[in-house]
């Protein structure tokens, strides 16, 4: 993944914050941008591909940003992107879902939701590792997303 400060990320709006994951006991490399704050918590989709770049979750945040405020809601944008293969085995799916999941547990200001390579069962794992993210299975109180 593409980490490297020379991003050319960021102005007047954000980011607020860029937190960079990276546990090698587990392969587990990540990054969270959360955009903006200003009318709330960022919220935003978990993506989860081989190739997810900080360039790319930077501008998905920042699109998340203005969207959220185009639909007056009471959240900021954010998005974060983990780097792995989402067609994988399952069980490896569920170990990374659930380690990202602790590892942003005290990034309170970012509720995440599913995106691209995630669904409502691995919102279901990240609720049940902190208690927070949109997106559930009907069965938690979701809406479903088909």
């Amino acid at each position: 993944m593409d980490l490297g400060g020379g991003s050319g990320i960021g102005d007047e709006l954000g980011p607020d914050k860029v937190v960079r994951i990276h546990d090698a006991r587990i392969g587990l490399e990540a990054v969270v941008v959360v955009d903006n704050v200003a009318c709330g918590p960022a919220i935003g989709g978990v993506r989860m591909a081989r190739d997810v770049t900080l360039a790319e979750i930077s501008r998905l945040a920042r699109a998340m940003t203005m969207k959220n405020a185009a639909a007056g809601l009471p959240h900021g944008g954010g998005k974060s992107g983990i780097v792995a293969d989402p067609g994988g085995p399952p069980a490896d799916k569920e170990r990374l879902i659930r380690a990202f999941a602790r590892a942003i547990r005290s990034l309170t200001e970012y509720i995440p939701g599913p995106d691209m390579g995630t669904d409502e069962r691995c919102m279901a794992w990240v609720k049940d590792e902190i208690d927070r993210a949109v997106g559930l299975p009907r069965v938690l109180g979701g809406i479903p997303l088909d």
